[in-house]
């Protein structure tokens, strides 16, 4: 992904007068976007359907549920953190249940 227009559209948009929620929402639905696009290629190539969002960029519900939405309009299964949350905790809880197994 190439980050270097989407952040000179946004500079742009500061030095217009842009309101700041209109960037923010712009940025986000640009990444979802951009989110989207990947999973369907790496869908192409690899046959894969299911998709698992968490982490900390899905700590922001936004993102979330606009790339949950669309991934399922696509036919993909969206999983998502319930139980744990998407940040550290997450992250943490993940690497001793791999530990756990024996895979470290």
């Amino acid at each position: 992904l190439e980050y270097g227009p989407m952040l000179a559209a946004v500079c742009g948009d500061l030095d217009r007068g842009r309101e700041k929620s209109l960037i923010a929402s712009a940025f986000m639905n640009t990444l979802t976007d951009a989110a989207l696009r990947i999973c369907l290629l790496i869908r192409k190539d690899s046959g894969l359907d299911r998709v698992c969002l968490s982490g900390g960029s899905f700590q922001n519900m936004y993102m979330l549920k606009r790339l949950a939405e669309a991934l399922e309009k696509e036919g993909f299964a969206v999983f998502t953190h319930s139980r744990v949350s998407a940040n550290d905790e997450g992250l943490a809880f993940g690497q001793l249940a791999i530990a756990a197994k024996g895979k470290i």
